[in-house]
């Protein structure tokens, strides 16, 4: 049963529906696939969305890969209401057997995940923003985050005596990654990286506290124990701490330039076709 549903229906989960298995004829999801990415590079009739991704035209794709070091996004449509929702997973290698007309003297694209690629640039932000408290403003990246500069919050306006009520506002911002302007973001990366080189170590955690041993490999900027400055180690409880003695300097400008193509230069394979990012910025 298994294999002739297979080959007759394409079948996916759908947004807000739980576990539910959907199926689709394998002709008619692939009309309605073409029709929405056709909408997204703002080529469908009465799109209005677009364009947030450009075909790469086979002429250019070996140009465009030569000069990218970064993997591609591959993508999934899920059902979504009466439309259909773009999802993206970057954590993904790309092995990819190239179709025509854009395997020309390439083959096969083989890259490493960009998620993976992209892991020393993330670290030494990560480290930029400890290292600066409050640079990037109310932003908050975790529950301590939020509690520790809302309670700060409450605890000044208390102080004031003030008794002007307090509201709390949850709200979802519509299309939030597809609205962010990545000249912006890119600028704010650059203002962060405050020096020309930056030390990055590697160590290991081991979980304590089950009967299994676990360990992770893990990658710090600029310290390392027994430092008192050591960021990332001393953040795991329950785990003991192995230096794995492997370093590495990386420079500003080479993190500036992966940043910059992952912003800018965001590849998106789908059905057969490359596409590239030109609205937004990259997820997943």
């Amino acid at each position: 049963v298994a294999p002739l549903t297979h080959a007759n229906f394409y079948a996916t989960d759908a947004e807000g529906k739980g576990t539910t298995v959907y199926y689709f004829r394998h002709d008619f999801w692939r009309s309605i696939s073409k029709h929405y990415l056709a909408g997204l590079c703002g080529a469908a009739p009465g799109s209005i969305r677009g364009p947030m991704l450009e075909q790469v035209k086979a002429c250019d794709f070996a140009e465009a890969v030569k000069k990218n070091k970064l993997g591609v996004t591959h993508v999934r449509l899920l059902p979504k209401g009466k439309g259909m929702r773009l999802i993206s997973n970057q954590s993904k290698a790309t092995e990819i057997d190239l179709p025509e007309p854009y395997s020309g003297n390439i083959g096969q694209l083989v890259r490493p995940p960009i998620n993976a690629s992209l892991r020393e640039a993330f670290c030494v932000i990560q480290h930029e923003i400890r290292a600066v408290p409050g640079i990037l403003g109310a932003s908050c990246f975790s529950d301590k985050d939020i509690y520790e500069k809302l309670g700060a919050f409450l605890r000044d306006h208390k102080a004031r005596g003030s008794d002007q009520k307090l509201y709390m506002v949850s709200c979802d911002v519509q299309k939030a990654f597809d609205s962010i302007d990545a000249e912006r973001i890119l600028a704010m990366v650059g203002g962060l990286l405050r020096k020309e080189e930056y030390d990055l170590h590697k160590f290991i955690t081991a979980s304590t506290w089950t009967k299994d041993l676990y360990t992770k490999t893990r990658q710090t900027c600029e310290v390392l124990p027994p430092d008192d400055t050591f960021e990332d180690g001393f953040r795991y409880p329950h785990h003991v701490i192995l230096n794995k003695a492997s370093s590495s300097r990386v420079k500003a400008s080479a993190l500036r330039e992966i940043v910059r193509e992952h912003l800018m230069s965001n590849l998106v394979y789908a059905h057969g076709k490359f596409y590239k990012q030109v609205k937004g910025i990259p997820q997943g």
